[in-house]
């Protein structure tokens, strides 16, 4: 009996052992596939961290050439902004200035022969009635009859001239005596019409 229960000793103790190294490889081949896994792990983190630092260098590349195109539109921003301002009193200038070219021409078709022009002028008009006042003198020959040539003057002068002005009057007519001949002069007003300062 001493030789079974030797054997069953022995064979507990085998079993035992037996035991213990299989644990024993259960947990080394466990850590070893831990570590295993945990390698592919960082191999795979590291690729990506990589892909990643190209990909910011790419970005910083491209924000860099953008800041460029970016600075230049800013300037060109600012240059159009100046532009437009100028653009914007030039506008508000010429709607507040007579252009003279079509009042020239306006009068120069309505003067009836024996008339000639001395100053035409542009100020503003009287207080309360706004508006800028076209102020035309010129003299009258004293071969033509100066009432009538007068009078077609400012006729010709309203029927020609009801898009560019809202009024056209006689303000006045003057007889003077120049060394041997007698010149008559005349004022006519002209109240320009606010739609049209062209």
């Amino acid at each position: 009996m001493i030789e079974i229960n030797l054997l069953k000793t022995r064979a507990s103790q085998w079993k035992l052992r037996v035991l213990v190294w299989r644990l024993f490889l259960f947990y080394v081949a466990g850590l070893f596939l831990l570590l295993f896994s945990a390698g592919v792990q960082l191999m795979a983190d590291n690729m990506i961290i990589r892909r990643l630092e190209k990909d910011i260098l790419r970005v910083k590349q491209q924000l860099l050439s953008e800041q460029g195109l970016m600075r230049q539109i800013q300037e060109h921003h600012s240059a159009l902004k100046k532009a437009m301002a100028d653009l914007n009193l030039c506008q508000k200038e010429r709607t507040n200035r007579i252009s003279w070219t079509n009042k020239l021409a306006l009068v120069s078709q309505s003067l009836p022969p024996g008339m000639w022009l001395g100053t035409m002028a542009a100020r503003e008009g009287e207080k309360g009635k706004g508006g800028k006042l076209f102020v035309i003198k010129g003299f009258v020959s004293p071969k033509v009859d100066e009432k009538k040539a007068i009078t077609t003057f400012v006729a010709n002068l309203s029927r020609a001239g009801e898009k560019e002005f809202s009024a056209v009057r006689l303000k006045e007519v003057k007889r003077e005596k120049k060394q041997v001949e007698e010149t008559v002069s005349f004022t006519v007003e002209c109240l320009v019409t606010n739609s049209v300062r062209q």
